[in-house]
């Protein structure tokens, strides 16, 4: 048996492994569809009448702190300027969280300066992230 073919599979038959370092489970993602087909089960659930769910309008920024640390889960440390968007959906979803629950008494009126501070530290991150490099895509060399 060919020890480069045998090494790289996973089960020792020629097969390649699905999950190679370059091609691992996004954990993240995994836990954001989970996550997505389990409030589609309670929904329909709700509609067929066997239970009570009502899915509030207020909930939307726990979806935006949920996307970002999913990217985070997802290793977005590692990625160019990854980190800096799952942060930013992270600093969003918390700043929607005041506005909705009112924390400290904020609202939408008394809390949009925090965007515009939130802004300006995405700006200052993405200038200390460094120029942006992007990533050659070997399916369009040739």
């Amino acid at each position: 048996m060919d020890t480069d073919t045998a090494s790289a599979s996973g089960d020792g038959r020629g097969e390649p492994s699905r999950w190679t370092p370059d091609r691992r489970p996004q954990t993240g993602r995994v836990f954001v569809g989970l996550f997505v087909i389990g409030i589609g089960v309670m929904l329909l659930l709700d509609r067929l009448g066997h239970y009570d769910f009502h899915l509030s309008a207020r909930l939307w920024p726990f979806v935006l702190i949920l996307l970002g640390a999913a990217r985070l889960a997802d290793g977005a440390w590692d990625r160019t300027r990854g980190w800096i968007t799952a942060l930013w959906l992270i600093y969003v979803g918390g700043w929607g969280v005041l506005n909705e629950w009112h924390v400290f008494g904020f609202d939408y009126d008394t809390s949009w300066p925090l965007l515009v501070v939130g802004v300006g530290l995405l700006i200052v991150a993405r200038s200390l992230d460094g120029p942006r490099v992007r990533r050659r895509d070997p399916r369009r060399e040739g």
